[in-house]
């Protein structure tokens, strides 16, 4: 991570961002994205090339003051999230989309905004467009409400993730009503009854997590429908307390869950407890992380292939610098279910 943040700084550099000094560190780690203890070492790494110089209590100076012309052209990546937070597949598609942006001639960062998770990023968003006037903005994990400022302020802007019909922007996402349809289908067919199936999934309303229920219930048809349970994201203790209650309240014979990482999580709480999978009960994640392939037993999950989802999106990328106008685009992307060890039929 300190290598790729060196990277960063190394290219606004080069770009003349700065002249003399470099700002503060607290201020620095921000705008690349990164965490102060990352961003140092990263700045070490280009004070032995020579780029910058310290002394202790003392700004970054740059070895070369002389400031260059500033490019005209540059996309944003804005997320909630620092570099090191992403999870393994969006840090790959960041990594596929700085090499897009070099090809087009684009300076490209990441801004790490949280407050564009819940939608109250306006007067933020409006120093950041003034500061960066971006020719692009790369929306990630950004609320429906923090989407639709870049519309109402017709600023060129792609969603990684979806975005509400109404909205005319461009997004490249999976098809989680599909998936969630799908795999409510793929669980009757194993012999499950949908009143005895509990999804698990965030309390973030995204609009993928919402399309994800919406496909759930879709696939009970008219019949009796699962049971639907939102946790925090990043609250363990919740999410087992909530699969704890579950179990003793509607002992379901199947657990669909959104978020990975929750089910990793799920995984181990239910292995401590001793419950069986998939013999006392099944498992299936909608959406992986190549950490999953790591787990014991394999969880059953939807997996989307990273080159074709970066196609798509640099697809929606170069139909945003093409066209000024605002035209919403949809290109959704229909991941394979690769069966792991937790699907069974239900005990009788």
């Amino acid at each position: 991570m300190a290598t790729y943040a060196a990277d960063i700084v190394r290219r606004l550099l080069d770009a003349g961002e700065w002249s003399g000094e470099l700002p503060g560190e607290r201020q620095l780690s921000e705008r690349v994205g990164v965490s102060r203890p990352t961003l140092h070492r990263a700045l070490r790494l280009l004070e032995k090339e020579g780029r910058l110089s310290w002394r202790r209590n003392a700004p970054w100076v740059i070895a070369n003051g002389a400031k260059r012309a500033r490019p005209t052209r540059r996309a944003v990546f804005l997320s909630p999230y620092k570099l090191e937070e992403l999870d393994p597949f969006s840090l790959h598609q960041y990594a596929l989309l700085s090499g897009y942006a070099a090809e087009r001639g684009l300076q490209f960062e990441l801004v790490a905004l949280p407050s564009v998770a819940d939608g109250t990023a306006h007067r933020a968003l409006e120093a950041l467009q003034r500061k960066l006037n971006p020719t692009v903005w790369i929306l990630y994990r950004c609320s429906p409400s923090s989407q639709r400022w870049f519309v109402e302020n017709r600023l060129p802007a792609v969603v990684m993730g979806s975005s509400p019909h109404e909205l005319p922007v461009r997004s490249v996402d999976v098809d989680y009503r599909s998936v969630g349809r799908h795999a409510l289908a793929l669980l009757r067919r194993l012999g499950h009854s949908p009143e005895r199936i509990a999804y698990l999934g965030p309390e973030e309303r995204l609009v993928g997590n919402v399309e994800a229920e919406t496909g759930l219930l879709e696939g009970a048809e008219d019949g009796a429908k699962p049971h639907l349970h939102r946790v925090p994201v990043n609250d363990t203790g919740t999410l087992v307390a909530t699969v704890d209650r579950v179990l003793a309240e509607e002992n379901p014979t199947a657990l669909v869950i959104m978020r990975p990482m929750h089910a990793l999580a799920v995984l181990g709480h239910l292995g401590r407890r001793g419950v069986d999978i998939p013999g006392r009960l099944s498992l299936l994640v909608l959406d992986d992380n190549p950490i999953l392939r790591h787990a014991i037993p394999s969880p059953s999950r939807y997996v989307k292939n990273p080159q074709r989802f970066s196609t798509l999106l640099r697809r929606a990328i170069d139909s945003t610098l093409e066209d000024s106008g605002r035209q919403r685009g949809e290109a959704r992307m229909i991941p394979e279910l690769e069966q792991g060890e937790t699907l069974g039929r239900p005990k009788a």
